[in-house]
């Protein structure tokens, strides 16, 4: 999904992906990172209760499906943009659902040899560049979603 520095602003992200908890846990313990008070809506397959933490930001783990956790994160930034973070097989079950209208793609020269891949199991999608940004590592590579 788009995302813009926005005073209003929700994160989706999935349990286990690094940020929020522990890879392959069923006991959430958000990540010592909070850059400024934003909410974020955790897929988890556990429910627990909302997690907040020292800075503003708040975790709240949903269960029930990425559709819910989008509709969540929207309704907490009053129709605002939502940054979805997480690993291949989170954002690709939003490519597939055809619920991204940007894809912030980030390219760096590392070859990892297994893993989930992005866009695996997602129809073909039109993508249009809208600009690319080398850096030191990694070239970024923002693309409107088409279709």
């Amino acid at each position: 999904m788009r995302y813009r520095h926005a005073r209003a602003r929700a994160e989706i992200t999935r349990s286990g992906a690094g940020r929020a908890a522990s890879a392959g846990s069923d006991e959430f313990r958000p990540a010592v990172r909070s850059v400024r008070a934003t909410r974020v809506f955790v897929l988890t397959h556990y429910p627990r209760d909302p997690q907040p933490m020292d800075g503003g930001t708040t975790f709240r783990l949903v269960t029930d499906g990425i559709e819910p956790a989008l509709r969540q994160a929207r309704e907490a930034t009053g129709g605002g943009d939502v940054a979805i973070a997480g690993g291949a097989t989170t954002i690709n079950q939003y490519l597939a659902a055809g619920l991204v209208d940007e894809l912030r793609l980030h390219i760096a020269p590392l070859t990892l040899g297994a893993g989930t891949r992005l866009f695996d199991s997602v129809p073909p999608l039109n993508l249009q560049q809208t600009e690319s940004r080398a850096a030191n590592s990694v070239t970024h590579v923002p693309c409107r979603v088409l279709s």
